[in-house]
């Protein structure tokens, strides 16, 4: 397992910081190894989830601002979707944006 995440910490800390082009391969491994190198390597703690079909997409949010969205396949297997930095936490007010939009 050690042999598997060293190269996959690298590959982690470039899929994250920098931009992925629409051909590039993801990311993907067993769902425990992704979330536990999230943890490792940017403090990333899951903050959402919700079902696509028979996947889950999980919101993955650091103190320091780093973010990551993982897509779980029913088999397991998880894959980086994407990710970021400065993550903020702001409130959104449906009513008002109802509103607006009439």
């Amino acid at each position: 397992m050690r042999k598997f995440l060293v190269p996959v910490a690298a590959i982690a800390a470039i899929a994250l910081l920098a931009p992925m082009p629409a051909q590039a391969q993801m990311l993907c491994g067993p769902r425990k190894e992704v979330t536990e190198l999230l943890n490792q390597q940017f403090q990333e703690k899951p903050k959402a989830a919700g079902l696509v079909s028979s996947q889950m997409i999980e919101l993955f949010v650091s103190a320091a601002g780093s973010w990551t969205i993982l897509l779980t396949r029913p088999d397991g297997v998880s894959c980086v979707m994407s990710g970021g930095t400065d993550w903020t936490e702001r409130p959104v007010i449906a009513a008002k944006i109802a509103e607006e939009a009439i």
